[in-house]
């Protein structure tokens, strides 16, 4: 389906494999990442790069002398990524590494699908919702996407200020 403005409404999520579209009143939102504040800055606290690991060129296992061993170059908590690691943080993402325990779930997300009953919004925009509302789901891939009413968004965010940054 494509909204009235000519935006796709289904919104792709596994790789191709999985996707999801809003249905009556409903709206489709992937969540913020959640941020402490003190990620890395060379990596934006991913760890990685979008590049493959020099050293297994991303196959991960290494075989041969190794003898199918994780490769060490790409291994973080003992899984090898494939990817190339961010030098300044090593892989960690940040200087401080919170508790997943401890981590709040993100209030701000953007707009992947909405349903046809949907007024206001629109696919793209960025919006501020209660942590309570809706119904969260977390993908394998760690994309997590929230299912909400229309009525359960508070408002729209504006700019490319992060809500989660340092506080000064």
């Amino acid at each position: 389906m494509i909204t009235e403005t000519g935006q796709p409404n289904i919104y792709t999520i596994v790789g191709g494999e999985l996707a999801i579209e809003a249905l009556g009143k409903r709206v489709i939102i992937v969540e913020d990442r959640f941020r402490t504040g003190y990620e890395c800055s060379t990596c934006d606290g991913v760890g990685f790069f979008n590049e493959e690991c020099p050293h297994c060129n991303g196959k991960t296992i290494l075989t041969g002398i190794e003898s199918f061993s994780t490769c060490p170059s790409c291994r973080i908590e003992g899984r090898s990524t494939g990817k190339k690691l961010c030098p300044t943080c090593k892989g960690r993402g940040g200087l401080l590494i919170a508790p997943q325990e401890a981590e709040g779930r993100p209030s701000s997300g953007k707009i992947m699908s909405i349903g046809p009953e949907v007024k206001i919004l629109k696919v793209g925009d960025r919006v501020i919702y209660s942590n309570y509302a809706g119904t969260a789901i977390n993908f394998k891939q760690k994309a997590v996407v929230r299912i909400l009413q229309e009525e359960e968004i508070f408002g729209r965010l504006y700019g490319t200020g992060d809500l989660g940054g340092k506080v000064r």
